[in-house]
């Protein structure tokens, strides 16, 4: 949706923060508060400034003490403290302190026009997961949550894709590998299909970071619902 940022972007741009998984798990849980596995503007500039936060003390937050530290307080306490700009592989942030007192949403565009463009070649958007979220049901036969080679290939073939770059396809969304596909699996197999047919993109050696990130993002989203 317009202004928001869609989960695996999201996950994608702050994983460049070079902060561990818990540290950056404790992160999303704070700033996507409201569970919608996305990041309106202010929800991105509260996951910015956390990690403005924990880059400039590094030693208060790098372990499961200082990962309990991570709350919602966080952000206020630190509310009138001048920080550095956060750090990000490869892109360079003006300071969100500033932007947030101007109210300028500078960080958002930081994510396409990154130097790293296939980041934005393969990425899903929210209405494409939907629809492939709409299908999964149909294909997943045994209603044990996977989607099996037959079902898929019966599906899949319906792209005119040859039966080499479909198994390609498989075996690049199938991880970890176990001959069938979890919902998020699918969807990711789903859009790689839709990327190399319809929209002329090549069949990537690896899955793309975005579509990677979607997996990291679906992952923890399921072990922070678990808690």
């Amino acid at each position: 949706s317009k202004g928001a940022v869609g989960g695996h972007a999201a996950v994608t741009f702050l994983s460049k923060s070079s902060l561990s998984l818990p540290l950056l798990k404790a992160i999303w849980t704070i700033a996507d508060s409201k569970q919608q596995h996305s990041l309106n503007i202010q929800d991105f500039y509260t996951a910015l400034r956390i990690i403005q936060i924990v880059q400039s003390n590094p030693n208060n937050y790098n372990t499961q003490a200082g990962i309990q530290k991570i709350t919602p307080q966080l952000v206020n306490h630190f509310k009138d403290t001048p920080l550095p700009p956060p750090r990000f592989d490869g892109i360079s942030l003006p300071n969100t302190t500033q932007a947030q007192t101007s109210s300028v949403p500078a960080p958002s565009p930081a994510i396409s026009t990154n130097t790293n463009s296939s980041l934005d070649a393969y990425s899903m958007t929210p209405s494409e997961r939907s629809r492939y979220d709409t299908l999964f049901p149909t294909y997943s036969t045994k209603n044990d949550g996977y989607v099996y080679g037959n079902e898929a290939v019966a599906l899949f073939s319906k792209s005119g894709l040859d039966r080499q770059t479909l198994r390609a396809v498989w075996n690049l969304s199938d991880a970890p590998v176990d001959n069938r596909l979890s919902k998020v699996e699918f969807a990711i197999a789903m859009h790689l299909i839709v990327c190399i047919s319809k929209k002329n993109l090549p069949l990537p050696t690896t899955l793309p970071p975005s579509l990677a990130a979607l997996q990291v993002d679906n992952s923890d989203a399921s072990s922070v619902g678990s808690n």
